[in-house]
C-alpha cells in the first residue's frame, strides 16, 4: 500500500471537520498573466514568515506562531513544513481534527518525511482507524530498522487489529537485532497467552531464566502462569526449581506460600510466608499486595485476623523505616475492629513521613468515631497547615470544636471547609449540617435551621441531619409536621436507632399523639435508650400525659440518677407535675 492512498482516506474523514482549512497545492501560470505583490516571490516571503513563526513558538508564544504559520501557508501553500508544525500546534491543543487536516497535507507534499509519517501514525490512532495507522508504522519500521520504537508500535497495531501471531514475529525481528531484552520477551509471553499457546509461553519466561538463573521473579512468573492454566505440578517444579538454586531467595518463599495457600495446605503456606515477609530483601510493595488480599476476610474471620495482624507485625520490623509499611498494618488493624492499635500504627507512619495525606484522613477518622474530640481537635489542626487546601481537616476540626463546645470558633473553620470543599457535594451537606449544630448551640435558630436546610438539599437522606433538625425544630414546637415526616424518615433509613426513635416519639408527643409517642419512646428504651437521661425523661412526660402520673415520676428518678438536668427534674419530682 502506497502512501498517498493511506493519506488520502486521512483527509476524506477529516474534511468535513470544523476548524481551520488546510489550504490545498494550487499550481499557478505565469504566461501573460500579472502576478498579485504577495505571491510573486512566495518562496521568498513565505521563508521569512516561516522563520519569524519559529521564533513566536519557540518564545512559547503559540497563538502568534499559528497565525504566523498560517501566513506562511497561505503565501506558499506547497510549505510541507508550515503545514507540520500548525499539526503540531493543534495536536497539542486536542483539536485533533484540525490537526489531521495539517498533517494530512504535510505528508502528501512529503510522503516519506519520517516525522510527518509519525505524526500521521499518531493521528490514526487516536482516531481508532488501527489499521491505516499500522500501515505507516509499518513503512516507518522498514525505512528506519534501527529504531526500536517503530516495533513496538507495529506489534501493538497488530495486536489492536487481531493479528497476534504476526505481532509475536514483528518482536521477533526486534530481538534479533537487539537481542535478548525482558520487555520484549514479556510481550511475548503475554501474547501467547492470550492465543493459549501455553508451551510457547513457558519457552519465552525459561528463556529470561537460562539468561538470569538466579532472578527469582522469572521463576514466579512461570510458576503463577501453570497455576493459573491448572497446571500446578509444573507450578510447583518452578518454585521447586528456585528454592533448590537458591534457599534464602524471598521470591522463592513468597512463590511456594501464595502456591500452598491456593492448594489449602495451611501449615505450608504459612511456614514460607513468614520466612518472605521476615526478609527485608523482599519488596515492601509485595508484601503490601500479598497484605491486601486479607482486607475483607479480617471483618469475618478471627483467625485470618490473627495471621495477618502477625504477618503486619513481621513486615513493620523487617521495613521499620519505611512509613506505608506502619500504614498498611493500621489498616488491618483498623479493618480488624483494632481502632486504637490502627491509631497508634499510623501515628508511627506520620513520625516516619508526615507527607502521606491519607494517613492524616484516617487519623481524624479514628479519633471521631472514638470520641476523642480533643486529639480530633489537636490532628486536624496540624492537617489544616500541611494540607491547607484539604477540606476535611477544617470540616473535622470544626466538628470537634462544636464537641468541645467552641461553636463560635466552629464557624470559623466551617466556613473555610465550605469555602475550599464546593467542588465536594456530600462533604458540603456534612458542613453544613455542623453549621447548623453550631448556630444552634449559639441559639441563632434562623440560621441553624437555614444551614439544616442547605445540608438536606445536597444530600436529602442524611439521617443524622433529619433527626437533629427535626429534634430542635420539634423543641420551638415549630414546623411539627415537617418534624414529624423528616423524624419518620430518619427512622426508615436507620431502622433500630434508638436517638431516631426517640426523637420521633417526641414530635409525636408535641404534637399532642401521646399514645403514639409511647409507642416509639418505648422502642428507643428497649433498643439501649434505657440509660439515655433525656430519653427517659421524654418517657416521663408522656407518661404523665397519659395520666399515669407514679410511673412517670419513677422515670423522672431514673432520669435524675442517669445525669439529667437537676433542677428541672428536681422540681417535676417534687411536685409531681409537668411545667411547660
Amino acid at each position: 500500500m502506497r502512501i498517498a492512498v493511506v493519506v488520502g482516506v486521512l483527509i476524506s474523514l477529516l474534511a468535513a471537520c470544523a476548524g481551520p482549512k488546510a489550504s490545498q497545492p494550487v499550481t499557478y501560470s505565469f504566461e501573460g498573466v500579472d502576478m498579485p505583490d504577495n505571491l510573486k516571490a512566495p518562496g521568498r516571503d513565505g521563508l521569512k514568515a516561516f522563520h519569524e513563526a519559529l521564533k513566536a513558538k519557540a518564545k512559547g508564544d503559540m497563538d502568534k506562531a499559528e497565525e504566523l504559520f498560517l501566513k506562511v501557508v497561505d503565501k506558499d501553500p506547497d510549505n510541507d513544513a508550515a503545514h507540520f508544525e500548525l499539526a503540531r500546534i493543534y495536536l497539542e491543543r486536542k483539536e485533533k481534527e484540525t490537526a489531521g487536516l495539517y498533517a494530512s497535507q504535510a505528508l502528501e507534499l512529503d510522503p516519506d518525511n519520517q516525522y510527518y509519517l509519525e505524526l500521521n501514525a499518531k493521528l490514526y490512532q487516536a482516531f481508532g482507524k488501527w489499521k491505516q495507522s499500522l500501515a505507516l508504522y509499518t513503512q516507518l519500521n522498514e525505512d528506519y530498522p534501527k529504531n526500536t520504537g517503530y516495533y513496538f508500535e507495529r506489534a501493538y497495531l497488530y495486536e489492536r487489529t487481531g493479528d497476534i501471531l504476526k505481532a509475536i514475529a514483528t518482536y521477533d525481528k526486534l530481538e534479533q537485532q537487539i537481542g535478548l531484552e525482558e520487555q520484549v520477551v514479556l510481550h511475548k509471553h503475554r501474547l501467547y497467552l492470550s492465543i493459549k499457546d501455553i508451551d510457547n509461553a513457558a519457552k519465552e519466561i525459561n528463556k529470561l531464566i537460562e539468561a538470569n538463573p538466579n532472578d527469582g521473579r522469572y521463576y514466579g512468573i512461570l510458576g503463577e502462569m501453570y497455576e493459573a492454566v491448572g497446571r500446578p505440578d509444573k507450578a510447583l517444579e518452578a518454585y521447586q526449581q528456585l528454592i533448590e538454586r537458591d534457599p534464602d531467595n524471598p521470591y522463592a518463599a513468597l512463590s511456594l506460600a501464595n502456591f500452598y495457600r491456593n492448594a489449602g495446605e495451611q501449615d505450608k503456606y504459612w511456614a514460607y510466608i513468614e520466612t518472605a515477609f521476615g526478609d527485608p530483601n523482599l519488596p515492601l510493595d509485595l508484601k503490601i499486595s500479598h497484605l491486601l488480599t486479607y482486607i475483607d476476610i479480617i471483618k469475618v474471620s478471627e483467625n485470618r485476623r490473627a495471621d495477618a495482624f502477625s504477618l503486619a507485625q513481621l513486615m513493620v520490623e523487617a521495613h521499620p523505616e519505611e512509613a506505608k509499611a506502619f500504614a498498611m498494618y493500621g489498616d488491618l488493624l483498623y479493618n480488624g475492629g483494632k481502632k486504637k492499635e490502627a491509631l497508634a500504627q499510623y501515628d508511627e507512619a506520620l513520625a516516619l513521613d508526615e507527607g502521606v495525606y491519607s494517613v492524616w484522613e484516617q487519623v481524624m477518622y479514628i479519633n471521631a468515631e472514638l470520641n476523642q474530640f480533643e486529639q480530633l481537635a489537636d490532628i486536624s489542626e496540624e492537617a489544616m497547615v500541611l494540607f491547607p487546601s484539604q477540606a476535611l481537616p477544617y470540616f473535622l476540626h470544626g466538628v470537634a470544636l462544636n464537641q468541645q463546645k467552641k461553636h463560635e470558633d466552629a464557624l470559623l473553620v466551617l466556613d473555610r471547609a465550605l469555602l475550599i470543599g464546593g467542588s465536594n457535594p456530600l462533604l458540603v451537606a456534612e458542613v453544613y449540617a455542623a453549621l447548623g449544630d453550631s448556630y444552634h448551640a449559639l441559639g441563632q435558630h434562623e440560621a441553624s435551621d437555614s444551614c439544616y436546610t442547605e445540608s438536606l438539599s445536597r444530600n436529602p437522606d442524611n439521617a443524622y441531619v433529619l433527626n437533629n433538625f427535626a429534634y430542635y425544630m420539634s423543641l420551638r414546637e415549630k414546623n411539627l409536621d415537617q418534624c414529624a415526616e423528616m423524624a419518620r424518615r430518619a427512622n426508615e433509613l436507620e431502622p433500630g436507632n434508638s436517638s431516631f426513635q426517640d426523637t420521633y416519639g417526641w414530635v409525636l408527643y408535641q404534637k399532642g399523639q401521646y399514645e403514639q409517642a409511647r409507642q416509639w419512646i418505648e422502642k428507643a428504651l428497649n433498643n439501649g435508650g434505657d440509660s439515655s437521661a433525656a430519653i427517659l425523661e421524654h418517657y416521663g412526660d408522656v407518661l404523665f400525659q397519659l395520666g399515669e402520673v407514679d410511673e412517670a415520676v419513677d422515670y423522672w428518678n431514673r432520669a435524675l440518677e442517669a445525669g439529667g438536668e437537676a433542677k428541672e427534674l428536681e422540681g417535676k419530682i417534687k411536685n409531681r407535675k409537668l411545667y411547660e
